[in-house]
């Protein structure tokens, strides 16, 4: 899947990491918390305050792999 850049907004706020991406009205996330082998990242849909299917995971592959079956 090939994903459009410009739809992606990133934002650094301390030890927290958030990528948004914008997809037919819907939002989709990648957060990173934490730092290195601490990291946890959580893959959902909706909004910060609404998380739809939350993933959570310390592997990077297998959080992209779920984005992106989120996004079909």
């Amino acid at each position: 899947m090939k994903l459009n850049k410009d739809n992606f907004i990133k934002t650094v706020d301390g030890d927290f990491t958030i990528y948004k991406y914008n997809c037919n009205d819907t939002g989709f996330f990648l957060e990173l918390v934490g730092n290195n082998e601490n990291r946890n990242i959580n893959v959902f849909k909706g909004s910060l305050d609404d998380r739809q299917e939350l993933k959570t995971t310390k592997d990077t592959l297998e959080a992209w792999n779920y984005f992106e079956t989120l996004l079909v």
